[in-house]
């Protein structure tokens, strides 16, 4: 079982008054030869309600965490918590993600993005983490044919954004890594935002479904503003033949994770379950 060290958690350079137990990554992985990792990160966080957000990221990574069951190499999924854009949701839609990954013969990513900035910048991130992934995978021990993508919120539009714009890159390549395919093989989309504006049933422009967009699974509530972001989504993938499965439940709202609840969509991981069940090969 994985080792859970206790991180003090720091704001603004002071320490926190919470105290809260992270999960420790296996490896951790800099997106950017000229944004290194710190030697002694400091995970600038703010504790409210029970969640942990990251409110700066300068240095964008990949925290790795390596299952344990089934055999290696192992499909793998990378993470993008949400957040607005202007911080991550690093436990609530981060480590609870990758740890409920590991325990189904995942290996998890947890993808940092640069926060707080433009979702461009994000943008520029998430497709030089999975080009990374794939580059690496053997030497990750994953399988390279089987790399997929979920995103909470904002994480939600950033999957979606990779998912239908994947292929050329957005910055100038760096190394062979930026030649590898980063072309999810499988998304999920939990609550998505910004993916279309709240009173229309339309994609927001950068979102381009074609028939080569990846095989699709969506979770949305009815009381959540963003519904159209799923709704529109749906609609385009359907549209264009793409193998996609939407689960939409009456209440719920927006931010719950996989965290257990009083309504319905807590039911949501164990039918995203089944449905990695019959994607993955």
């Amino acid at each position: 079982m994985r080792k859970i060290f206790l991180i003090l958690l720091i704001l603004s350079g002071s320490l926190c008054a919470d105290e809260e137990l992270i999960l420790v990554p296996d490896q951790t992985i800099a997106l950017w030869p000229d944004r290194p990792l710190l030697e002694n990160p400091r995970y600038f966080a703010r504790r409210k309600k029970g969640l942990t957000y990251l409110i700066r990221e300068r240095s964008p990574s990949l925290e790795l965490y390596q299952t344990t069951r089934g055999t290696l190499p192992a499909p793998a999924v990378i993470i993008c918590p949400g957040g607005g854009y202007a911080n991550l949701a690093y436990d609530l839609e981060g480590t609870e993600i990758a740890n409920w990954l590991n325990e189904q013969g995942f290996t998890a990513l947890v993808l940092r993005y640069t926060v707080p900035q433009k979702g461009d910048t994000a943008f520029e991130d998430v497709q030089r983490a999975m080009g990374l992934v794939r580059h690496h995978a053997a030497e990750l021990n994953i399988q390279p044919d089987n790399i997929g993508i979920i995103g909470f919120s904002a994480g939600g539009h950033l999957a979606a954004r990779l998912s239908t714009n994947w292929g050329q890159r957005t910055y100038q390549a760096i190394d062979d890594a930026d030649s590898a395919d980063n072309r999810p093989d499988f998304t999920a989309l939990i609550y998505p935002a910004y993916m279309s504006p709240k009173d229309k049933v339309k994609l927001a422009p950068e979102i381009r479904v074609t028939g080569q967009t990846p095989p699709t699974f969506l979770v949305q509530t009815l009381d959540d503003e963003n519904i159209t972001s799923s709704q529109a989504y749906y609609r385009a993938l359907k549209d264009s033949r793409v193998d996609t499965e939407i689960r939409l439940y009456q209440k719920g709202g927006h931010g719950y994770g996989m965290r257990p609840s009083a309504y319905k969509v807590s039911g949501w991981p164990e039918v995203y379950k089944k449905w990695l069940t019959r994607v993955v090969e």
